[in-house]
């Protein structure tokens, strides 16, 4: 019953009540997985930077689309990669992009114990997260030296499950980021190739869905009100912060200063605006993206390219 009325315009209906007012009254449910850049929405719903909100847990990316997909989420924090998924796999639910979370320049890395280049993965067992990301972010350092996703084995797992794939022996490297990375890392593993390899390829953008977008677009523009706002926050109250976003990802307080060495935000609303602009980074990487995925097969050729629009700033 609930789908039904979010899809409903806002008419009067029995007892003097709205579906305008059923539907406000339900808290916006925004994903959660594990990555430091999604964290800044967890850290303001905390806080009660916004109301009317709610933050889901979720195992990592690929259980956020599929989520989304199922119609449990409104808000979702993840990749364009992941976005042009979304797109392909049910093009009427193709979400909005409201603002871009962060830019990956470094954090996402393939990672192995014995394997010390890029050109020897060749023959090899990789593991890859069970959405299209994985796959992207190995064929771009594949690319880079001469190989395909054709000259290797690829094993789908959950990214809980690498650490110790990779240090049994059950694959030879793997697509990682924070904080499974870090976990991988402090066994002896190390990076063979990161994502400050790829500059612009990679950005983390807050999407939401289309019914969404159109009945409450007081309650998305808070949500992205919120997030300037605990990033206000952190760079005020580190050492609070910092331990509140370090327990989260179960990371100590030194390896989440080194992990957010891999990653840039863009926390004021003019570079937003300039990165969210008619042509702009936002939309060429979008365009950028589609066109790899489609080479790839990871999405439809007829996919749509998801709106992307500023009008949620503050």
């Amino acid at each position: 019953m609930f789908g039904f009325l979010r899809v409903l315009p806002c008419l009067a209906i029995t007892f003097g009540l709205s579906a305008c007012s059923l539907i406000r009254s339900q808290p916006l449910k925004i994903s959660h997985s594990e990555w430091p850049g999604y964290e800044y929405l967890n850290l303001a719903v905390s806080k009660g930077f916004v109301s009317n909100a709610e933050v889901i847990p979720l195992v990592d990316q690929s259980e956020v689309v599929r989520s989304y997909l199922r119609g449990e989420l409104d808000v979702v924090q993840l990749t364009t990669v992941d976005i042009l998924d979304v797109c392909s796999k049910l093009p009427e639910q193709c979400p909005v992009v409201v603002l871009v979370l962060n830019e990956s320049v470094g954090g996402d890395q393939i990672m192995s114990f014995h394997i010390n280049n890029v050109d020897d993965l060749a023959g090899t067992r990789v593991a890859v997260a069970s959405n299209s990301f994985g796959p992207f972010v190995l064929h771009k350092a594949l690319m880079s030296v001469g190989l395909t996703i054709d000259d290797l084995s690829i094993n789908p797992m959950v990214l809980s499950d690498m650490p110790e794939a990779l240090a049994t022996g059950v694959v030879d490297a793997a697509v990682l980021y924070p904080p499974n990375s870090e976990k991988v890392r402090s066994y002896g593993a190390q990076t063979i190739f990161d994502s400050s390899q790829i500059p612009g390829q990679i950005l983390d953008v807050l999407a939401v869905s289309p019914s969404v977008v159109t009945s409450r677009p007081d309650d998305v523009s808070s949500v992205v009100a919120s997030w300037f706002l605990a990033h206000r926050y952190a760079s005020e109250q580190e050492v609070a912060s910092s331990s509140f976003i370090a327990s989260s990802l179960n990371l100590s307080i030194e390896q989440l200063r080194q992990t957010l060495k891999g990653i840039a935000f863009k926390a004021n609303v003019n570079e937003q605006k300039m990165l969210m602009a008619s042509n702009g980074p936002i939309v060429r990487n979008i365009e950028s993206v589609k066109q790899v995925m489609e080479h790839l097969n990871l999405i439809r050729q007829d996919t749509p390219s998801p709106v992307v629009s500023d009008r949620y700033l503050p």
